[in-house]
């Protein structure tokens, strides 16, 4: 193995060459938050003496697994794969997710970097990938990112790892009252900061331009780009971004008021602590538990509300939701493209029998669903009907549309409608390449992106000779938006910015152009109601504090 040398503000680190490119695994930004740093912000790491061996994967996040298990399942099962192919798929991503579960670690605070050669004193752009997974399961670690496709393009790309569930997402009264800001919560948004502002240190080490950082994600990580785009702390630490199939996790919960349904981060926190101690100071009781049986717990657990913890509106990380701070023009002004797949639920369809994120675990009668639908859309229930034909008499495929569209393609419409009035360069897409066999019926599935962002070789992610071409073509439209806040130029097909007045996407599948926005009526009407919960959110907040 060739090796390659940097010297960096806190000491030396040795990666390797690996087909001319430079490639560094597990170069840390912060302090392992372990011990007494277990639940607090990331801390700025000391400095070193010995070279730091980046050769190697670290430990990924603990994570709860149980999710991505059926997500992958699903995938594998309804791509149209041959039994021999689907059956050796299983096998190797059981296998995959054993060696993962084993390498998982509490000291995760890690990145990755993979940087083409370059010229001394140029500065080439950088891309810095969050991963998705719900907030509780992924790793910027591996498959499906190790490729050079970027790094052909004179692009660096880094992606990072950050603390997820509930090492990274605990609220807790006994947390807010150690925090400087009465803040608990968001360690793992503070994570990705922190990456962040180690990026702009020290890249340039790298041949990196820290006035050219682009950040991208996907699901749960195009989420947590919404939230460096609203997050105070995340000021001028990126220059560009880019919203994969973000998220809405239900208009985020509150770190101390109960919200459309969720119960404050707080009590939850509480709720979960108690299953370990009755302690005074509960944290103090928790941080001495090993993080394994804590895992095991939570793993066990059957109450949604006890094995899952997000991101909160805190006040302090995150002021608002994402949402109402676009709605206030309080996001960033930088170059921004954002969009969502065809498909997005086809894949949760079979687990969630309900159109709305906020309802999970409902499996409504008609009768229930009629009256759901005229509780939640007020005078626009017929127009919902009309739109998503079938949808009051539980019609599968109507359910199933109507919730990718709800958690996924309205929100993307929304970021883009908003931020076209802050910023001109905006633009939208949507994906709607299927997998190129007969018998699939996961269509343009939630994350099928993925493929052909990074421009995979892999049976994961199967192409047509003409799937092959459009993975290079997204790969480098990316790539130009990294370089110039755009993504056009001479050999590209030329995308429009958003203009609300007459909205267009660009469309990747069997056809590459733009086109006016098909689903903009449906977009319209569920961004309607969303616009209603957050005055709703803001009235009981306004409330609450008199």
């Amino acid at each position: 193995m060739q090796h390659t040398i940097v010297r960096l503000k806190d000491g030396l680190i040795q990666g390797s060459v690996e087909k001319g490119i430079s490639v560094f695994k597990g170069v840390p930004y912060a302090k392992p938050p372990v011990d007494d740093l277990r639940w607090k912000p990331p801390v700025k790491i000391d400095p070193w003496t010995d070279t730091v061996d980046a050769t190697g994967y670290p430990a990924s996040a603990w994570q709860l697994g149980t999710e991505s298990k059926l997500f992958i399942n699903e995938i594998i099962d309804q791509s149209g794969f041959g039994l021999i192919k689907r059956t050796s798929a299983k096998w190797f991503l059981n296998f995959a997710r054993l060696v993962q579960r084993q390498k998982q670690s509490e000291d995760c605070l890690y990145l990755n970097i993979r940087a083409p050669e370059c010229s001394p004193g140029e500065r080439l752009p950088v891309m810095v990938w969050i991963h998705g997974g719900d907030h509780q399961d992924g790793s910027g670690n591996g498959f499906p990112y190790e490729t050079d496709s970027f790094c052909h393009e004179g692009v660096i790309l880094v992606t990072i790892n950050y603390r997820l569930g509930v090492f990274g997402y605990l609220c807790h009264t006994d947390l807010s009252a150690e925090s400087e800001h009465g803040a608990s919560g968001n360690y793992g948004t503070l994570d990705q900061i922190a990456a962040l502002q180690w990026i702009q240190d020290n890249i340039s080490d790298f041949g990196g331009d820290p006035n050219q950082v682009t950040i991208f994600g996907e699901s749960a990580g195009g989420e947590s780009v919404a939230h460096m785009l609203t997050s105070p702390l995340a000021e001028g630490l990126f220059a560009r971004a880019i919203i994969q199939s973000g998220a809405n996790s239900g208009q985020m919960q509150h770190q101390k008021e109960s919200a459309l349904g969720h119960e404050s981060g707080e009590f939850q926190g509480e709720r979960f602590a108690d299953n370990f101690t009755s302690a005074p100071n509960q944290i103090d009781a928790l941080r001495r538990v090993p993080a394994s049986e804590i895992m095991a717990h939570i793993r066990s657990e059957d109450d949604f509300e006890l094995r899952g913890f997000f991101p909160v509106i805190d006040g302090y990380v995150l002021p608002m939701s994402p949402f109402e701070s676009f709605r206030q023009g309080k996001q960033a002004d930088v170059p921004l493209l954002v969009g969502s797949n065809s498909d997005e639920a086809s894949l949760f369809a079979p687990h969630i029998p309900i159109p709305l994120i906020e309802y999970r675990g409902l499996e409504p009668s008609p009768e229930e669903m009629e009256k759901l639908l005229s509780n939640e859309f007020l005078d626009d229930a017929d127009l919902i009907k009309e739109l998503y034909p079938g949808i009051e008499d539980s019609d599968y495929l109507s359910k199933q549309e109507m919730l990718g569209d709800s958690l996924f393609g309205a929100p993307a419409f929304y970021y883009a409608r908003l931020h076209a009035q802050k910023n001109p360069n905006t633009f939208l897409y949507y994906f709607n390449q299927q997998p190129p066999s007969k018998t699939q019926t996961a269509g343009a599935y939630h994350a099928a992106e993925l493929g052909y962002v990074f421009d995979l070789r892999s049976p994961i992610f199967p192409k047509s000779k003409a799937g092959k071409q459009l993975a290079k073509t997204i790969n480098l439209t990316w790539a130009e938006f990294a370089r110039s806040g755009r993504p056009n130029n001479t050999t590209l097909p030329t995308w429009p910015a958003f203009i609300d007045e007459s909205p267009q996407w660009m469309l990747y599948g069997n056809l590459v152009e733009a086109a006016p926005v098909s689903k903009e009526s449906q977009y319209r009407v569920l961004n309607h109601r969303l616009e209603r919960q957050l005055d709703e959110i803001k009235l009981k907040l306004i409330t609450q504090s008199v």
